[in-house]
């Protein structure tokens, strides 16, 4: 029989934290600890090699069993391209644009069952990835060839095609960035953009890819820190 979670057990179940370095850390554990956290998420800054990765991952998958009884969720940003926290032991994988480039969605699905492989043998089981935004603004500095395509039917077709080679190689796929990071000059990661589109603009645009991937069975959905006063 099991208990019941206590509500520091829940709560720590739907948190994400990262850790600072390359090995479980005194802050990292206390925090495990005493807090239930149930989640991790890795950066380049966690990462050496295949081998150190693999490890780090299984320490932290052991520790945090101990602590709540939960096997955790170990989360990355791989996307391709220029978003790629793995390193050199990694298949360096073409970006979104690139792919969308080849006409050719067998070839998202490719890359998502190429990185969910890969990413399945480090102990890591969701991909922060694809982006869905539609590269609709060319100044726009975070995204660009981030995204597979300015039109938001391409963006749709191939990035549902990698959800689904993410998800048949056993790998959660969150898409990004919700409801759009497509038509913005300003970096979400040093400023608060503001994109003045009404509903039914983005309807037309930006949501088309988020629909298409709900529709697809995506598991979660990352939302970005963008104003949207015409649905907020």
């Amino acid at each position: 029989m099991h208990n019941e979670p206590t509500f520091e057990q829940s709560v720590g179940q739907h948190l994400v934290t990262g850790l600072q370095g390359v090995s479980l850390d005194g802050q990292f554990i206390d925090l495990v600890r005493n807090h239930k956290i149930g989640n991790v998420i890795l950066f380049s800054r966690n990462i050496v090699d295949k081998h150190q990765l693999k490890a780090l991952c299984a320490e932290i998958h052991d520790l945090i069993v101990q602590e709540t009884g939960v096997p955790p969720l170990i989360t990355i940003d791989e996307e391709g391209g220029m978003v790629s926290r793995l390193g050199p032991d990694a298949t360096h994988l073409p970006g979104a644009m690139a792919i969308g480039a080849t006409a050719d969605q067998g070839n998202a699905y490719t890359i998502g069952r190429i990185s969910a492989t890969e990413l399945r043998a480090l102990g890591i089981q969701c991909n922060l990835a694809p982006s869905l935004d539609v590269n609709s603004n060319r100044l726009n500095p975070v995204i660009g060839v981030r995204a597979y395509s300015d039109n938001p039917e391409t963006v749709a077709s191939f990035g549902t095609a990698m959800v689904r080679g993410l998800t048949d190689g056993n790998v959660l796929s969150v898409v990004k960035h919700f409801p759009g990071h497509g038509d913005t000059d300003v970096d979400s990661h040093t400023g608060l953009p503001l994109i003045e589109k009404s509903k039914e603009e983005l309807l037309a645009c930006e949501l088309v890819p988020f629909k298409a991937a709900i529709e697809a069975g995506v598991p979660a959905i990352m939302t970005s820190h963008i104003l949207f006063p015409g649905i907020e």
